[in-house]
């Protein structure tokens, strides 16, 4: 049922290794679109995989041996959705574990599980959640929470830092790693330098698109390290992610980005970092003034991608006219930090409605013509709230597992789920990531 593509393909980046055995795992939430059953499922993780190794630029300082300290990737299967990498989060100590206990708490196994199947409904690329297990221990933490494992599907668990990783062993690592990944994305080139080209045009592409997709719906990723920078374009590792209640270009959710390193408004910069990052991997195989002029196209790549993906969302089609009064909007956002969710999907429901701040750019917005079927088409009335994951999380610690499916049936159908109202109470918001 698995096979073990990757470590066949590069056994140098990946160590045998098992997920380890819990005292009491119980699984509570299973993906029905990956139709497996419980003792499937069970089969699977007492199989031998392998952690990966891989390194990585970490709120901007390069760790030349990182790895997965606490998963495992179990190898790849054919589901209903297409040939996917089954990985365990939570799995135990690894040899990459670097003094860590390997384990994970189920808030944020819940929080990626539940986040990640809400980004899949509106089209964002992501790994997706397989199943939630609780593994009969307790974690401690910022608090102590029961133990939990996370099992994810991505068509790759490919990352910048696992080509970060062979650039520090040579040539020969690098193109063992493209070639592969070429195999991945279904590239061929017939040499070396325009495979190398190829991809990373193709990453630059992906990349440029899932962060643009991330601004459109205010999400804000918190962590992102190069070794969380996926060459399949798939949002990876959802640690200490949230999502922008009032609207705010500095919005910092994470309790470890001190610095903001990874704010709201510096992701397209950073994911710009990170692909100069993973072409400084192929310098002596691309000519550097290659290198160098293709990561220069990235802000352009972002910028395309932005406009395409925020004019349906109020109703109009790409052209400069749009990406002018797109950047208006962007302008009053920031100055005013309304409610992002509650502004953008209020644009569909009451087109007529005003403010004083507002007046000037609506205007020019109906002159357009916008088409409020194209709004409802690309922004959805539900949305997780950071008060609603934050209810979902407490709901699964409490056992209220109705709650939970509840909650999951709108994320999964939140075109059609009802309006997700905005919180109560202010206060700001901390996310962690578990580790």
């Amino acid at each position: 049922m698995l096979s073990h593509t990757f470590a066949d393909a590069l056994p140098q980046f990946a160590t045998p290794w098992r997920v380890e055995a819990w005292p009491d795992p119980d699984i509570k939430l299973l993906n029905p679109d990956f139709q497996l059953a419980d003792g499937t499922l069970l089969h699977i993780l007492s199989r031998p995989g392998h952690a990966q190794a891989y390194a990585g630029h970490q709120f901007g300082q390069f760790v030349p041996m990182l790895g997965d300290g606490r998963a495992v990737l179990l190898g790849a299967m054919n589901t209903p959705e297409g040939l996917k990498e089954v990985h365990v989060k939570g799995a135990g100590p690894t040899p990459f574990s670097r003094g860590g206990d390997g384990k994970a708490q189920l808030g944020p196994v819940l929080r990626e599980y539940f986040i990640s199947e809400f980004m899949h409904a509106i089209g964002v690329p992501t790994t997706r959640g397989l199943a939630v297990i609780t593994t009969g221990e307790k974690i401690a933490r910022q608090q102590v929470q029961p133990g939990a494992a996370l099992v994810r599907g991505a068509d790759s668990h490919l990352r910048v830092g696992t080509f970060q990783l062979a650039a520090t062993r040579g040539r020969e690592h690098v193109l063992a790693a493209l070639r592969y990944s070429a195999g991945v994305l279904g590239l061929e080139a017939e040499t070396e330098e325009a495979l190398a080209e190829q991809f990373l045009r193709r990453v630059m592409h992906s990349q440029a698109t899932l962060v643009a997709k991330w601004m459109r719906m205010g999400f804000v990723h918190g962590v992102m390290n190069t070794d969380n920078c996926s060459i399949t374009g798939e949002t990876l590792d959802y640690g200490p992610c949230a999502f922008l209640d009032d609207f705010d270009g500095d919005a910092v959710f994470s309790s470890i980005d001190h610095q903001g390193r990874y704010r709201y408004r510096n992701q397209p910069q950073m994911a710009a970092w990170n692909m100069v990052r993973l072409a400084e991997c192929f310098v002596g195989i691309v000519d550097v003034d290659t290198l160098n002029g293709l990561v220069q196209e990235f802000p352009a790549l972002y910028r395309r991608a932005w406009v395409e993906v925020m004019a349906p969302a109020i109703g109009l089609q790409p052209s400069p006219e749009v990406e002018t009064l797109l950047d208006d909007l962007l302008e009053i956002l920031q100055e005013h930090k309304p409610d992002y969710y509650g502004l953008i999907r209020g644009l569909r429901v009451d087109p007529m409605r005003s403010s004083n701040w507002q007046e000037p750019w609506l205007r020019s917005w109906r002159a357009m013509e916008p088409d409020l079927e194209l709004m409802r088409e690309h922004f959805p009335n539900w949305f997780p709230r950071n008060h609603i994951v934050e209810e979902v999380i407490q709901a699964g610690l409490a056992d209220d597992w109705g709650f939970v499916h509840q909650q999951l049936a709108y994320a999964r159908d939140p075109f059609n789920a009802p309006v997700a109202s905005p919180p109560k109470d202010p206060a700001p918001y901390v996310t962690y990531c578990g580790t």
